[in-house]
C-alpha cells in the first residue's frame, strides 16, 4: 500500500518537474533570505540530506488547478525519499511531506495509512496524530484509516479511550482488519500496562503481515513482530529474576550473567534495548550507525 502511486498521470510529470524544480530554486532563495524557513527545510540546506519542498500555496498555485496531480508528483518524492535509506533510520521531513500531499490532495487515502502506520515509529507520533484526524474528515468511513487511528492511540500515545473508540467505530465500516474489535476489548480494558501494550502490539503485526500488499511490506511487519516477541520475552525475564531476588536487574547483562537468558538477542529492527528500573524494554532509541 506504500507504494502504489495512480499510474494515470504519468504523462503529467516530465513538464510538472521542470517547473517544480524551478519553483523550488526560486522559493529556497526567497526563504533563505527572509528568515522563514521551516525547521526540516533547514535541515535540508545545511545537512544537504533532507528534501526541500515548497509551501502548500506554492504549489496550489503550480498545479494549475490540478492539485491531485502536484500531489501525487509530491508523494512521489517521498517514497523515494524513505526509501533512499534504511527503512529504520530517521526521517525528519517526512511528516511535513506527508502533510503537505494531504493537504494537496485530501482524498489520497494511501499518504494517510502510510503516514499513521510510519510516523510513530520514527518519533513523529503527533504528526500521525494529525494526520490521523485530518483523515476522519476528508475520508470518513475508511475503516483501515480509522484503525490506523486507533493504533497511533494505543500503541505510541496510550490514550486507551480514544484508541477504544476509534476501533469500535473502525469495527463498523468497510475494509477494517478484524483485529479491531479484539484490539478494542484491550484498549477498554486497559491501564497503563506494558505486557497489555506488547500484546496489542503483536495483533497489531500479525495482521499486518496477513494483510501486506508486496515482500517489503511483509518483511517489515515481520521485523517488527519479531521485535515485539524479543521484548516481550526480555520483559517476563526480568519480571523472573524480580520473583527470585526481590527487584529487577540493573542490565540485560545482569539478566545473562545470572542465566535468566543466554545472550542480549539482536533487535531485527536495529534499535538498541535498554532495561529500565520498572523492568520494562525501551526501543526507541536507534543503533550506532543507523
Amino acid at each position: 500500500m506504500f507504494t502504489q502511486f495512480r499510474l494515470n498521470r504519468f504523462h503529467y510529470w516530465f513538464l510538472s518537474l521542470l517547473v517544480l524544480a524551478s519553483l523550488i530554486s526560486v522559493q529556497a532563495n526567497y526563504d533563505h533570505y527572509t528568515g522563514s524557513f521551516a525547521t526540516d527545510t533547514q535541515i535540508t540546506i545545511f545537512k544537504n540530506s533532507q528534501p526541500l519542498i515548497p509551501s502548500v500555496k506554492a504549489l496550489q498555485l503550480l498545479s494549475l488547478n490540478d492539485q491531485p496531480l502536484m500531489a501525487d508528483i509530491i508523494w512521489l518524492q517521498t517514497i523515494q525519499y524513505f526509501g533512499s535509506n534504511s527503512p529504520y533510520a530517521n526521517y525528519p521531513a517526512l511528516g511535513s511531506m506527508v502533510n503537505t500531499v494531504s493537504e494537496l490532495d485530501p482524498k489520497f487515502a494511501y499518504p494517510d495509512q502510510f503516514g499513521m502506520v510510519v510516523l510513530p515509529f520514527i518519533g513523529q507520533a503527533d504528526t500521525a496524530e494529525e494526520v490521523g484526524l485530518r483523515a476522519q474528515q476528508n475520508i470518513p468511513d475508511d475503516g483501515i484509516l480509522t484503525y490506523y487511528l486507533a493504533t497511533v492511540y494505543q500503541l505510541n500515545i496510550k490514550d486507551y479511550k480514544k484508541a477504544a473508540y476509534y476501533y469500535n467505530l473502525a469495527a463498523t465500516q468497510p475494509g477494517t482488519p478484524t483485529a479491531a474489535k479484539s484490539l478494542a476489548a484491550i484498549s477498554e480494558s486497559q491501564v497503563h500496562d506494558s505486557q497489555q501494550d506488547l500484546t496489542a502490539a503483536k495483533i497489531f503485526w500479525q495482521n499486518a503481515i496477513e494483510t501486506a500488499e508486496n515482500d517489503y511490506e511483509k518483511e517489515q511487519a515481520t521485523r517488527w513482530l519479531a521485535q515485539i516477541e524479543i521484548v516481550e520475552s526480555l520483559q517476563i525475564a526480568a519480571s523472573e529474576y524480580k520473583s527470585e531476588y526481590g527487584h529487577f536487574p540493573s542490565s540485560l547483562q545482569e539478566l545473562v550473567n545470572t542465566k535468566f537468558i543466554n545472550a542480549i538477542p539482536q533487535s531485527p529492527i536495529h534499535r538498541k534495548l535498554i532495561l529500565e528500573p520498572d523492568g520494562t524494554i525501551n526501543f526507541d532509541q536507534l543503533q550506532d550507525g543507523i
